[in-house]
């Protein structure tokens, strides 16, 4: 549940962790599951707004194009996103590159 660096940790997760049996009895995957949703859905709001105010602000020609952070395990969405909406594989998304793995020994 990777958050900002700046965020605190909450109070019940330090209580979890003194009890390892609630730890390992609590339903991490229904937790992650429900605040991943939740941030999906909220993760752009306000975002077209707040471009174009910034455009308005600093002209069109310096303020191209708008950024945001996704907290936490980045590389697994990503691929995930790829795998799942194929039409992300454009050229300013990525591009997908084959390689040929050794064994390790």
């Amino acid at each position: 549940m990777g958050l900002d660096e700046r965020e605190k940790v909450s109070l019940w997760q330090f209580r979890l962790i003194e009890n390892l049996d609630a730890f390992d009895a609590f339903p991490w995957g229904a937790h992650v599951y429900r605040r991943s949703i939740s941030g999906f859905k909220h993760a752009l709001d306000g975002r077209r707004e707040r471009f174009e105010k910034r455009q308005r602000e600093k002209g069109v020609e310096v303020h191209k194009v708008e950024t945001y952070n996704i907290y936490g395990c980045t590389y697994a969405l990503l691929i995930f996103a790829f795998e799942v909406i194929p039409d992300l594989a454009i050229e300013d998304c990525g591009t997908r590159r084959e390689i040929e793995l050794s064994p390790v020994f």
